[in-house]
Formats: C-alpha cells, sequence, structure tokens
C-alpha cells in the first residue's frame, strides 16, 4: 500500500492510481476524494494531463457536463497512455450519455470524438445511436455507414445494415 502513497510522476502512474483508488475503495482505501486528490498534486508540466485526470474524477462524481469539458478542452494527446486514457473516458462517458438519454451532449461528445479520432469505430456508432436518438434518422443512418466503413464484418454489422435501411425507408 506504501506504493499507494507515493507521489504520481507520470502521467501513467497518476492515471492508474486515480483509477485504482475509485474503482477498488475497499480494497485500498481509497475513494472519489482521494481520487480528486491524485489528480490535483500531479503535475508534469502538461495541462492537458492534469485535464484528463480532472476528467476522470468529475465522471466518477457523475458530472457528464463538466466531464465533456474538460475532453474538449484537451487539445493536445500526444502519449499513448493519454490517447487511451481519452478514448476510455470518452466511452464511458458516452454509455451513460446514450444510456440516460442525453442526446445533445452524446451528439457532442461523438462528433468529437470522430473529428479527433476518425478511425474509431465505436464513435461512429455511438454518433449514429446519438442522432437517432435525437430524431435525426438521416444523419444517424450515415454515422452507422461510417461505423460500417471501420469494421464491415465486426459484431454490429449485420443489425446496422438492417437498422440503415430501416431509417432509409
Amino acid at each position: 500500500a506504501r506504493a499507494l502513497d507515493l507521489e504520481p510522476t507520470s502521467f501513467v502512474y497518476a492515471w492508474a492510481l486515480l483509477r485504482v483508488r475509485v474503482q477498488a475503495p475497499d480494497l485500498l482505501g481509497g475513494d472519489r476524494v482521494e481520487a480528486g486528490r491524485v489528480a490535483s498534486r500531479f503535475d508534469d508540466g502538461q495541462p492537458d494531463a492534469k485535464r484528463l485526470l480532472a476528467a476522470a474524477v468529475e465522471l466518477e462524481v457523475g458530472s457528464s457536463t463538466r466531464t465533456l469539458e474538460l475532453l474538449r478542452s484537451v487539445e493536445q494527446v500526444e502519449t499513448p497512455s493519454m490517447v487511451a486514457a481519452w478514448r476510455s473516458l470518452a466511452t464511458e462517458l458516452g454509455e451513460i450519455l446514450l444510456r440516460t438519454e442525453e442526446w445533445s451532449q452524446a451528439v457532442d461528445l461523438f462528433v468529437l470524438t470522430t473529428e479527433r479520432y476518425p478511425e474509431d469505430s465505436v464513435g461512429w456508432y455511438g454518433l449514429g445511436r446519438a442522432l437517432e436518438g435525437q430524431g435525426d434518422p438521416e444523419a444517424a443512418a450515415g454515422a452507422y455507414a461510417q461505423y460500417l466503413e471501420r469494421v464491415p464484418a465486426g459484431p454490429r454489422a449485420e443489425a446496422i445494415r438492417r437498422r440503415i435501411a430501416e431509417l432509409e425507408d
């Protein structure tokens, strides 16, 4: 447990420590407050790393709007670990927004995701679902088509093809 008391010196360590504090509080004595402390103490000179950590804390406390703002404010995601963290947070937030039918925020998130990572099939699928929920079947069909371009034989491919056909009728 002493490793959990060390100051985070790299983004990878700070990210892992924050996630453990939030996801295994009974095991490690952490909680959202401790996760917030990790995020606030960490400083590697990269404001975007700090914003990603803050976004993770905001997501855990249930602030979808603030999490989206922080993800939007992250400008330079250069390292593979930061890219993975950004995409992980976007995926988690997207699932929440779709489940709670917060269509406008979901569209904003998935547009941002597909602009930053156009190869991300999950982003295109989420955008299709959000646009459909928002009542824009034509745009939803277009997003689903982008999903199929990326994973034409994926696990959802046949269902998405049928859904596009339904939306275009």
